[in-house]
């Protein structure tokens, strides 16, 4: 029997962060369950992602990471025809930011040659040429994705691609407790911006009787920015703990009665798990997206770092903490919300023919 393959087209480091390379890893888990071999193909960046692949268990192929979009594309290509991949997966959203017109040329090339083509992470205002376009997110009605074509554009928390660690528990009932003090504070791989130090001052300072607050960083948080959360905990050691890349994540945002949270995939994760969060964006292309998300009722959005201050967090963590019956209903709309089936529902989209 002919050997199904798949090539994942994907890049992670401490600049755009390492929540493409997660969505990616749990995506090829479900294609490897179904019996179609996953290979990597990632840019030789700077402290990049491609061991995180590798631990996996999956192959991965590097491309330079001085080379060309166009370039990139054409390698990418001939790699899918080295190991005989009929589809191709992209996950490549920081492309849109820097040039939507880029984005699109990229997958036009990667399209000429008949690869079956799913895009993940597409909020770009042209249609692109896939033959799915996965957009797992709550967008605004008056989108221009809404516009493209249904059959290939698969958009919203339906199609969000939930990692097994967080469908696990999802299943789980979740009980929301009356007095809640557990907080868990991430904002991703890298947190350029040092989000996490604004909101450790202020929970060292917050009037919160029983705080306990887990404070999770990753593999791209500077050094610098890490001395300074030490000397800090150190000054109030019953009330934070510190976790260098987590290994229990789903666990933690479970135990977690409230999560801070920034504007990547972390908060639907929580929303999979029934946890109330609360949102700071970082950066200006999150401010949109953030704001769609608090529509559904699942978090709070405090605005963007640089228009906020530490008052306005505890503010709105001590009246969070304080309201019982908001953080049931928040938790109720969450689980509502991410049902944990969107691998299942992206894979059965493709067509079984593009395998044979």
């Amino acid at each position: 029997m002919k050997n199904k393959r798949s090539v994942f087209r994907v890049d992670g480091s401490p600049y755009i962060g390492m929540g493409h390379v997660m969505r990616c890893l749990a995506l090829a888990q479900g294609f490897f369950e179904n019996r179609i071999e996953p290979v990597f193909v990632m840019r030789d960046m700077e402290n990049n992602s491609c061991s995180l692949a590798e631990s996996c268990g999956f192959h991965v192929e590097m491309i330079p990471d001085d080379c060309s979009k166009e370039e990139d594309a054409e390698k990418t290509l001939e790699i899918a025809r080295d190991f005989g991949a009929s589809v191709i997966v992209t996950d490549l959203g920081y492309l849109i930011n820097a040039s939507p017109e880029v984005y699109c040329k990229y997958h036009d090339i990667l399209k000429k040659n008949g690869h079956y083509i799913v895009a993940l992470d597409v909020i770009c205002e042209t249609e692109v040429s896939a033959d799915l376009v996965v957009n797992p997110y709550i967008l605004d009605e008056n989108s221009p994705i809404f516009s493209f074509d249904s059959d290939r554009y698969l958009t919203g928390p339906d199609y969000f691609i939930l990692r097994d660690e967080f469908r696990i528990l999802s299943v789980n009932k979740r009980v929301i407790r009356k007095e809640a003090g557990n907080i868990l504070v991430s904002f991703g791989g890298s947190d350029l911006r040092d989000t996490t130090g604004m909101i450790v001052n202020a929970l060292a300072h917050a009037d919160i009787s029983g705080l306990k607050a887990e404070v999770v960083v990753g593999s791209g948080y500077p050094v610098t920015n890490i001395e300074k959360l030490k000397k800090i905990i150190k000054l109030f050691p019953d009330r934070f703990e510190l976790f260098h890349d987590s290994s229990n994540m789903a666990e933690q945002i479970l135990k977690a009665d409230i999560a801070i949270l920034g504007g990547g995939l972390t908060k639907y994760e929580a929303a999979a798990l029934g946890t109330p969060s609360v949102i700071i964006t970082q950066f200006e292309p999150e401010i949109k997206p953030n704001e769609d998300f608090i529509s559904a009722g699942t978090a709070e959005y405090i605005g963007h770092i640089d228009m906020i201050n530490e008052n306005d967090i505890i503010i709105e963590i001590k009246n969070l903490v304080e309201d019982y019956p908001r953080r049931v209903e928040m938790s109720k709309k969450g689980r509502k919300l991410v049902d944990g089936k969107g691998i299942e529902r992206i894979l059965s989209k493709i067509p079984k023919e593009v395998f044979s």
